[in-house]
C-alpha cells in the first residue's frame, strides 16, 4: 500500500489547505478530495506545480512532486454578464474597423488600376488611411443631413470618389472612341 503524505495546496486567497494524499493518487481523485474540502467543482480547478498545469488523468508521482512544496489552485471564474458584453462589442468593433478598412484598399486599388496611371498623378497627394476615414464621415454625414432635410441639393463634388469616377469616365470614352477608329 502505498504511504499517504500531507500535500499543502495554497489557494489564490493566500489561504493553505493540507490534504492526506498517496503519491499513486490522480490529479483527478485530489481534485475531488479538493471539492470536498472547499466546495469548489472539479471542472473549475487548475492545480500548477512548477509552472505545470496538473492533468486530471496524470499521477502526483509523475510531477516528481517533493513533500512540502506548495501545489496551487486556480480556480477559473465565469464571465460576468457585462464582461461578456463588453467582449461582444470589442468584436463588433474590429470586425467594423477591418471592414472599412477592406473598402479604402478597394478604392485604393481601383483608382491605381485606372487607365494605366499612377494615382498621384491625378492628385497631388495619395490619403492616408485616417485622411480617407475622415473624408468618408464628413461625406456620410453631409449625405446623412442632407436626407433628413426637405432641400434636395447636389451632394458635395470635391470627393475623391467622385474625382475617380470622372476621370475614369473621361478615359473609357476616349478607349471606345480609339477602338472605333474615330
Amino acid at each position: 500500500m502505498a504511504s499517504s503524505m500531507n500535500v499543502p495546496i495554497k489557494k489564490e486567497d493566500g489561504e493553505t489547505i493540507t490534504l492526506d494524499v498517496a503519491a499513486s493518487d490522480t490529479i483527478g481523485a485530489i481534485k475531488a478530495k479538493l471539492e470536498q474540502w472547499c466546495g469548489v467543482p472539479v471542472k473549475r480547478q487548475i492545480l500548477w506545480y512548477v509552472a505545470y498545469d496538473m492533468e486530471d488523468t496524470e499521477f502526483l508521482s509523475d510531477y516528481n512532486y517533493r513533500v512540502e512544496d506548495n501545489i496551487v489552485l486556480e480556480v477559473e471564474r465565469k464571465a460576468t454578464a457585462e464582461e461578456r458584453e463588453q467582449a461582444r462589442k470589442d468584436l463588433e468593433k474590429q470586425k467594423k474597423w477591418e471592414a472599412t478598412y477592406r473598402i479604402f484598399e478597394k478604392e485604393q486599388e481601383q483608382a491605381l488600376l485606372c487607365s494605366g496611371e499612377r494615382y498621384n498623378d491625378w492628385f497631388p497627394k495619395q490619403p492616408t488611411f485616417e485622411e480617407w476615414l475622415a473624408k468618408r464621415a464628413a461625406t456620410s454625414e453631409a449625405s446623412s443631413s442632407m436626407t433628413a432635410s426637405s432641400s434636395t441639393t447636389a451632394p458635395p463634388t470635391g470627393t475623391t470618389r467622385s474625382k475617380i469616377t470622372k476621370r475614369l469616365a473621361t478615359v473609357w470614352a476616349s478607349r471606345s472612341k480609339r477602338a472605333k477608329g474615330l
